[in-house]
């Protein structure tokens, strides 16, 4: 069943739907249908009929129109630099601004309770016979110590100190991973090389994956986008117009020479 086109819309933008039926038109001139020209961009089919509608309640974010419009241009072999300059000059190239979120007021300190200080209980009395008696206790013990026959402690030999043992220290070995830097919001698709989708959508900051054997990238604005991997220098990912996937592979590990035996 044919869809209605988005042109329908009170909110339709003139210069998408141009977009959209230019990319349709030669799209159909190649006698491709939607589902084969998706499947070998790796693109979802509505994805891919809401941009030829030029329908904006089912496309994201400005960037990723253009990104996906540039991919589909290219694999059609098509330029459509007049209609992207088209695009952006329009409202929905517009920064959406969100509303501050309103300011919380912290509430008032309770102030705290006074309480009435308490009076010390009153000491009893000393009696008059204590002094005495303690005086008598002490004299006791004196004399006491002074008649018995003074013991010699025992000699202690100190016990030699163990020296403590310090455990070597560990190196953590960590996976080597592939850094990606998108320099502005960029679409981007990471895979293994058994072609499980790792991630899939809009990159707005700097994200690490583990190589391990292998990875596969491509984006929609390749040269917005820095990729940088241990023995690798960063560079883009690409020229603006290489819509292909660029695989990564992990650093290669040469083990050291054997050593020599000592004589």
């Amino acid at each position: 069943m044919p869809k209605t086109p988005a042109s329908a819309s009170s909110d339709a933008l003139p210069e998408l739907l141009a977009l959209g039926q230019l990319l349709r038109e030669e799209r159909s001139r190649q006698g491709l249908s939607q589902e084969e020209l998706a499947e070998r961009l790796r693109l979802g089919t509505d994805q891919l009929d809401a941009l030829e509608q030029g329908d904006r309640s089912r496309l994201p974010e400005p960037v990723f129109v253009i990104a996906q419009a540039k991919r589909v241009a290219g694999s059609l072999g098509i330029t459509i630099d007049e209609q992207i300059v088209a695009l952006r000059q329009s409202g929905l190239m517009e920064p959406v601004r969100r509303p501050a979120a309103p300011a919380r007021v912290a509430p008032e300190p309770l102030a705290p309770e006074v309480r009435p200080a308490r009076r010390a209980a009153p000491s009893p009395a000393m009696p008059a016979w204590l002094p005495a008696a303690a005086a008598a206790v002490v004299a006791l013990g004196l004399a006491t110590a002074l008649l018995l026959p003074k013991r010699q402690a025992p000699s202690r030999t100190p016990a030699a100190a163990t020296p403590a043992t310090t455990a070597a220290p560990t190196s953590p070995t960590t996976s080597p991973s592939l850094e990606l830097r998108p320099r502005e919001p960029s679409w981007l698709a990471v895979q293994d090389l058994n072609g499980r989708i790792l991630f899939e959508g809009t990159l707005s900051e700097p994200r690490s994956f583990a190589l391990g054997r292998g990875l596969e990238v491509r984006a929609g604005r390749p040269d917005e986008v820095t990729v940088s991997a241990p023995g690798m220098a960063a560079r883009p990912l690409g020229a603006s117009d290489d819509f292909g996937w660029k695989r990564f592979s992990p650093p290669s590990t040469v083990p050291a020479p054997p050593q020599a035996p000592r004589p």
